[in-house]
């Protein structure tokens, strides 16, 4: 009752934080709460899920606007319409969690239907892998810190090198991709510089772009996912274009063109990170 639920409150209680007369649940002046107890598991737990992810509230509201729609919810949040669906940034997150959490299940990294990054020994032998090119150890002499990885590298099989690149795109692909999701704001705002927008509105499209392409990912590693193979690349696709032509507005050819070669320079960029992580997998 409503009686029962104010019996905790002490008339003349005061904040713990700031001394202010707080009489009710929470604090007038600073906002924290009076009832104060060690917190248990179960709160640590949903502590942090409201403030780092959202698996609460408006979620499926929020991924309804951003797939069924596309670039509804980018919309919505230019024109202000923002307290009902989740930030961009927290929708990234949340869904970079799940995706996480797929991939470490399936031992996999990044996977869009058929199309995964993976390296494979060459059937039928145990020399040169696709991607570990044998090192000649002559080209390297000397002691230093770059020579003795350059041998600990020649000392490794093949088999043991395609390993460790293996395992390091696993772990890393998924942070590259959140370190170039700036990237892609970036090629927005050149592709569409005429549009007067700034780089932050850019960056809005782009979490919801990356987000759109995780939970694409996110089904196509799901059993019934795969059966579709890469027949999903050519929804995301699709699903950009419509997003682009909705947020920025154009013809639909010059917005098609448009994903063409934002799809053509993105990719090469997250091919060349790869790459770049490879050579350290390697090396460290």
């Amino acid at each position: 009752s409503a009686a029962s639920s104010h019996a905790s409150f002490e008339p003349g209680r005061r904040c713990r934080n700031c001394g202010a007369l707080a009489e009710q649940a929470h604090c007038p002046v600073c906002g924290q709460v009076t009832t104060l107890h060690p917190p248990s598991v179960g709160e640590f737990l949903h502590e942090f899920l409201g403030h780092y992810v959202a698996f609460e509230g408006p979620l499926w509201r929020t991924l309804a606007a951003l797939l069924l729609t596309p670039g509804r919810l980018t919309v919505e949040y230019f024109a202000g319409r923002r307290q009902r669906y989740i930030p961009p940034l927290r929708l990234y997150l949340t869904v970079s969690l799940i995706l996480f959490a797929v991939s470490g299940m399936q031992g996999e990294g990044l996977k869009m239907g058929n199309e995964s990054i993976e390296f494979r020994m060459p059937k039928g032998t145990d020399t040169g892998p696709v991607i570990a090119a044998r090192v000649d150890p002559q080209r390297f002499k000397g002691t230093g810190f770059f020579d003795r990885k350059i041998s600990k590298l020649v000392a490794m099989t093949d088999a043991q090198r395609t390993e460790r690149i293996n395992t390091a795109v696993r772990m890393y692909v998924p942070y590259v991709l959140i370190v170039l999701v700036p990237v892609l704001a970036l090629l927005l705002k050149l592709i569409y510089w005429k549009r007067g927008l700034l780089y932050g509105e850019h960056l809005v499209v782009a979490f919801h772009a990356q987000t759109v392409a995780f939970v694409f990912a996110i089904v196509s590693a799901l059993p019934l996912g795969e059966t579709f193979g890469s027949l999903w690349i050519i929804v995301l696709v699709v699903h950009g274009t419509i997003a682009l032509r909705r947020v920025y507005g154009g013809g639909w050819i010059p917005t098609a063109l448009r994903e063409a070669v934002l799809l053509f320079v993105y990719s090469a960029v997250v091919a060349l990170s790869v790459s770049v992580l490879v050579g350290l997998a390697l090396l460290f």
